[in-house]
């Protein structure tokens, strides 16, 4: 009988104690805050959700792909010769190779010309700008086509890349 006793007064203790875990632990009202709560949570609703900002898997901002990139050699008349980088057809086939002795030239004669900042990650707003940005060493994209002799360039987009050591 005394075991029962026990058990019984330590159930009833374990209970209580529960009870006044639960009881600290409920969201209260405080009338000092001046937030009142209407939103009642039961088993079935839900709380509402907050906007969490996350890192997107798309680049913030983006060129689009040019045609052909690469390196000023040589200014000439109408144009100049371009080390490439990249050299694609309209059906995604390369037309020349990247750097050594491979060379196109580049029609500018109704180009529209631009240079852009570039820094570590991102790049600035292109900025219209004339055929003297156009310099030996600079890198470009050009988007136009490839004629039988040359490419015929419709945008020239000149980059100004930020030195690391800057």
């Amino acid at each position: 009988m005394k075991r029962i006793f026990a058990l019984f007064t330590l159930s009833v203790v374990l209970c209580a104690g529960i009870a006044i875990l639960c009881t600290a632990c409920a969201p209260k009202e405080t009338e000092s805050s001046g937030v009142e709560s209407s939103a009642t949570l039961t088993p079935e609703s839900k709380p509402e959700a907050t906007s969490i900002p996350v890192a997107s898997a798309e680049p913030q901002d983006t060129l689009a792909n040019p045609d052909l990139q690469g390196i000023v050699q040589e200014i000439v008349d109408d144009g100049f010769t371009l080390t490439p980088v990249q050299v694609e057809s309209s059906d995604g086939a390369a037309a020349a190779g990247a750097g050594g002795d491979a060379s196109v030239d580049v029609d500018w004669t109704h180009a529209t010309i631009e240079t852009m900042h570039v820094y570590n990650g991102g790049h600035g707003e292109p900025q219209a700008a004339d055929t003297a940005a156009i310099q030996p060493g600079k890198q470009v994209y050009l988007y136009g086509t490839q004629d039988s002799e040359s490419f015929v360039a419709d945008k020239i987009l000149v980059l100004e890349i930020e030195d690391e050591g800057a």
